[in-house]
């Protein structure tokens, strides 16, 4: 009896503890999140704090990063009202499998009732993970929030950071700067992603060193803030919404997220490969998330910067019968269409039907027809939904009416049906929205506003996946990973000057926005070309050219251009449309202008590395010269065709001839750019 009993005893102490060590072994393998790339190992630290405990590569089993723990445990967190008198304990992590992504999250109750979830998410293929956090307010009372966190490490690299680089806002100018652990950097934009304001920067960010680089991006179209400072072997940083940008009060019952971080670690410091990987695994991203039309290099027509508000059925129909030769692909009537306080054709300047059949007779001809509209703003007369709007009012000058609550529940459907209705009424197919979207003094606090804008925006993306949406907001003031994933193109900044003024600005701004902005979403424009001397064949190309390096625009009076200025624009249309499929690849070397550079530039190369195309721009030269231009990201096996597309001139060599000597490219006096074309000899164009 005492023998079975024992036995009896020890089977059952086996099965609880081979079921605690299953229990364990579930929970551990529940703590780490992986795909083809990456395995983020998930833990606690001893502070009760949930985070990515390290990052490994799966092909080498080494670590990206490991994190070693904010410094100041849960006031790195949240603010100091929400910290809890008593510790409490985080939950586990918990995992969940959805198609295109795997996410965890980790929640730890804070004072008043209040819970905060930390959520990480990492797609099914790539290198790039997305961050965020939730709080929920489980009392019965409406809490106040002083600041919201986006996420907040303290990341081991493998040795020393040796550098940040981060970009100004609007000019995309970078700094690069040395960490170290005596300073600290302070990153960040008011009201909204990319406001120049108070010194505004965009809201991305590389931490690099020797051997490796991690680049982070913003989804978020509001104002923002980052900290940033080096450390024995890695960095620390902090994210998130300082007070004036988070004015937040959650009612009971409410959860609310906040911006959401991207992250991708590469194992790699050659620039241009680097970059590629950063671009295109976004880009991918937004394919899941948003949709929208493809990836496109349109040639686009705009009304704006050629007659501004003064447009009218005259001046369309002027250019609908001078556009032919150019072939463009969308035509956007900007601000002026409008009648004072509707989104309806102004009738004293399109009589009848006159600006809707205008713009169906482009869409018949297979031109995407376009309309700028700004209905954040609503007047008594277009304001259907009832919207509430801020008080004190916020004005605009182009329409009479004032912004609206965006954190309103109808300013969704109101949204949705505003884009409709223009379709419907105007064969719409290309969305232009532009203005201010927040204010300093917003009645449902600034967070709200900007929740509430882009879910208003996800919701229009995905209701209408073939509209092309075009993100100006007044020239470049909301670029972030939100409105470049979801929208297919963006103003980088607003440059009404023209000829050689506005060529520079073109290239200064083009250039440096691409080391994070998509080349298809770069939009420049080119201004005015009676306003430039219409014989000097080399400015106008020169200026052509210089809105080539992402998405060109025209904004001119095209019944003013005569045929021999004309005939140079054709034919840089032609080179835009020849050389824009190499820019797909996003894989390209970047010269950047400066003071000491004699010329600035960009050498693209395609996905396959059988094509590669050279902008080069004279910049601070004078006189006649030779400039080198190295070609590294050739096929050394393969032999190229090298055009100068302007004096013809023409080399055949092998891809290790060109990668070791790279090619030499003759300025004459007068000559104010260069375009070279490279072609495999042995691979169809298409590659």
């Amino acid at each position: 009896m005492t023998n079975r009993s024992t036995y009896t005893n020890h089977a059952k102490s086996l099965v609880l503890a081979l079921v605690w060590l299953l229990m364990l072994a579930l929970q551990s393998s529940a703590q780490e999140l992986s795909n083809d790339r990456l395995t983020l190992r998930l833990g606690v630290t001893p502070e009760g704090i949930p985070i990515i405990k390290e990052a490994v590569w799966q092909a080498t089993g080494q670590f990206a990063f490991r994190d070693l723990g904010t410094p100041d445990g849960l006031n790195d967190w949240v603010p100091a009202a929400l910290i809890p008198t008593t510790a409490t304990t985080p939950s586990a992590w918990e995992v969940s499998e959805a198609d295109d992504w795997t996410t965890a999250e980790a929640s730890r109750d804070l004072a008043n009732n209040l819970r905060l979830t930390w959520i990480v998410e990492l797609p099914k293929q790539g290198q790039l993970f997305r961050l965020r956090m939730r709080l929920t307010n489980n009392s019965k009372k409406a809490r106040a929030v002083e600041w919201f966190p986006t996420w907040a490490a303290s990341w081991d690299v493998g040795g020393q950071a040796q550098w940040a680089r981060w970009w100004q806002a609007l000019t995309y100018e970078s700094t690069e700067q040395p960490l170290s652990n005596t300073r600290t950097f302070h990153l960040g934009s008011r009201l909204h992603s990319s406001d120049d304001a108070g010194g505004g920067v965009n809201p991305y960010w590389i931490v690099g060193g020797d051997a490796s680089r991690i680049y982070f991006g913003l989804q978020w179209s509001g104002g923002w803030s980052t900290v940033l400072r080096g450390g024995d072997n890695g960095f620390t940083y902090s994210v998130g919404l300082p007070p004036e940008e988070t004015q937040l009060v959650l009612n009971r019952r409410e959860a609310i997220e906040g911006p959401t971080l991207l992250v991708m670690p590469v194992t790699s410091a050659d620039e241009a490969g680097a970059r590629a990987v950063w671009l295109r695994e976004r880009y991918d991203l937004g394919r899941v998330l948003y949709g929208g039309p493809r990836a496109s290099f349109p040639l686009t027509y705009n009304t704006w910067y050629a007659v501004g508000e003064a447009v009218d059925d005259d001046f369309l129909n002027r250019q609908v019968a001078a556009m032919s030769p150019y072939a463009f692909d969308a035509f956007v009537v900007d601000a002026g269409w409008f009648s004072d306080g509707r989104w309806k054709a102004n009738k004293k300047k399109f009589p009848g039907n006159d600006l809707a059949d205008i713009l169906a007779a482009l869409k018949a001809d297979g031109i995407k027809a376009g309309l700028w509209s700004t209905p954040q703003y609503v007047s008594p007369a277009s304001n259907s939904a009832g919207l509430a709007v801020e008080d004190p009012p916020v004005t605009m000058q182009f329409f009479n009416g004032a912004l609206a609550d965006l954190s309103s529940g109808s300013f969704g459907d109101y949204l949705s049906n505003h884009v409709q209705a223009l379709r419907a009424n105007y064969s719409m197919d290309y969305w232009k929205y532009d203005q201010a979207f927040f204010t300093e003094t917003s009645g449902a606090g600034e967070m709200k506003n900007v929740i509430g804008l882009q879910n208003a925006l996800q919701a229009v993306r995905q209701d209408n996946p073939d509209l092309t949406i075009e993100n100006c907001q007044s020239g470049g003031r909301m670029i972030n990973d939100f409105t470049l994933l979801a929208t297919q193109t963006s103003w980088l900044r607003d440059s009404k000057v023209s000829g050689l003024d506005g060529a520079r600005s073109n290239i200064s701004v083009a250039l440096g926005a691409l080391d994070f902005v998509f080349p298809w979403a770069a939009l420049r424009f080119t201004n005015n070309f009676d306003e430039i001397d219409a014989s000097n064949d080399e400015m106008t190309r020169l200026y052509c050219r210089s809105a080539m390096i992402g998405r060109w625009g025209i904004s001119s009076d095209l019944s003013l251009i005569g045929e021999p200025q004309q005939r140079v624009i054709l034919k840089e249309a032609e080179n835009y449309r020849r050389l824009s499929p190499i820019k797909y690849a996003c894989t390209y070397d970047l010269r950047l202008p400066g003071d000491a550079a004699d010329v600035a530039g960009v050498t693209f190369y395609s996905g396959r590395r059988a094509r590669a195309g050279v902008l080069l721009y004279r910049w601070q030269r004078d006189g006649a010269f030779d400039q080198h231009i190295a070609l590294t990201k050739l096929k050394p096996e393969l032999t190229y065709h090298v055009v100068d597309a302007d004096t013809g001139a023409e080399v055949t060599a092998s891809g290790s001839e060109l990668m070791a000597n790279g090619i030499n490219v003759s300025f004459s006096s007068g000559r104010l750019s260069a375009l070279l074309f490279i072609d495999s000899v042995t691979a169809t164009p298409a590659q």
